[in-house]
């Protein structure tokens, strides 16, 4: 019976033997040294990751950094607490982080590249060359149109050298479009605009001495004095024809006589 048991403890101690020699396997493996693969990535990641850091909270830790008991040993704890984070991350994903990092990198890369390009495509003569379709003719309006010839009796006044002049373009190629209902001013804020383009009455903008349509304090070209309505030239030539029905043949002769000549007539 003894020999049976020395016999069954020897068979226990050579069967137990390779397990405990698998779990020491286990702790070396455990406990090897990083290879260099896993310490660049590992630096890389910690680069990557207290950039980051410092982006996110740059403006605490400029207020850290200003003040006067950061010595050398508070500097090393706190970079060590930041880098506190890094073990959150595995191996596994610290791999994944970088190289979705490079990848933003390249397109970023690549579309600079393509912007930086597209100015320098051409070859040879850089020069600009004139738009293909040249106005050789100026645009003339249809002269039996009877808007276009209402629209070129449109008179301009109350406005900058500026927009008289834009005013006068639109006139000339067509682009003028009339009101077709009375306008409300800005300022006053009365339904008493005729003109088109023009944001202020003639009062109002007479009153602040500003330009009907840019609004801007600009010598004003013309007034609306120095242009006559159609009412208004209709009645001096009733005026006339009336006056010289009264004169006599040689008072009406003498009359037409100094209009001619431009001579004063009173």
């Amino acid at each position: 019976m003894v020999d049976m048991n020395k016999k069954r403890s020897a068979a226990t101690k050579i069967q137990s033997k390779p397990a405990k020699i698998q779990k020491t396997e286990e702790i070396k493996q455990d406990q090897a040294p990083e290879t260099l693969e896993q310490k660049s990535t590992a630096k890389r990641f910690r680069d990557l990751y207290m950039t980051k850091v410092t982006q996110a909270f740059g403006a605490d830790l400029d207020i850290i950094r200003q003040e006067p008991n950061l010595n050398g040993a508070r500097l090393n704890i706190l970079i060590d607490s930041l880098e506190a984070g890094i073990d959150i991350f595995s191996s596994l994903e610290q791999e994944i982080i970088l190289a979705d990092e490079e990848k933003y990198l390249r397109i970023n890369l690549y579309r600079m590249s393509t912007y930086e390009n597209k100015g320098t495509s051409r070859k040879g003569n850089s020069a600009k060359k004139g738009q293909a379709h040249q106005n050789s003719t100026s645009w003339k309006a249809n002269k039996n149109s009877k808007k276009s010839l209402l629209i070129a009796n449109l008179p301009v006044y109350g406005l900058c050298q500026r927009c008289t002049d834009v005013i006068l373009w639109r006139k000339k190629y067509k682009k003028y479009k009339p009101l077709t209902t009375v306008k409300k001013c800005t300022g006053c804020e009365e339904k008493c605009i005729k003109e088109a383009y023009h944001v202020l009455c003639d009062n109002c903008a007479r009153g602040k001495g500003v330009c009907a349509k840019c609004l801007e304090s600009k010598d004003i070209i013309n007034t609306k004095d120095e242009f006559k309505s159609n009412a208004d030239e209709m009645r001096e030539a009733q005026e006339k024809e009336r006056m010289l029905d009264r004169m006599t043949l040689r008072q009406r002769r003498s009359y037409l006589r100094k209009l001619e000549r431009g001579d004063d007539i009173l």
